[in-house]
């Protein structure tokens, strides 16, 4: 049986802020909306930079956020919460993943 597994990478975050930040179409969203929380210097740079670049000044603002230890306690509590209500549906949702994938492939 297949598992997800539920954690948090520092650079996939940064390289979600730079792709929302890069991307005022993105998913027909607010863009001021999904950019607010980003501080308007560090937007700048993002906007200004290859995304590469982009990523890693986000990667690095991340790391040293003086915040970031309380973030951690506050995500490592949101992945086990996520990771028990998960667990209590996942051995169901495979099995009907199963059952769609024989229909389909018939």
């Amino acid at each position: 049986m297949p598992k997800v597994t539920f954690g948090y990478d520092i650079h996939k975050d940064a390289w979600s802020w730079v792709l929302i930040a890069q991307d005022k179409d993105c998913w027909g969203l607010d863009w001021k909306n999904q950019v607010i929380h980003i501080p308007d210097e560090l937007l700048k740079k993002i906007i200004d930079n290859e995304q590469d670049k982009a990523i890693a000044i986000i990667s690095n603002y991340i790391s040293n956020n003086k915040f970031l230890d309380y973030k951690k306690k506050i995500i490592d509590a949101e992945i086990q919460s996520l990771k028990k209500i998960w667990r209590s549906k996942e051995i169901t949702f495979f099995d009907r993943l199963k059952i769609l994938n024989r229909l389909i492939t018939k």
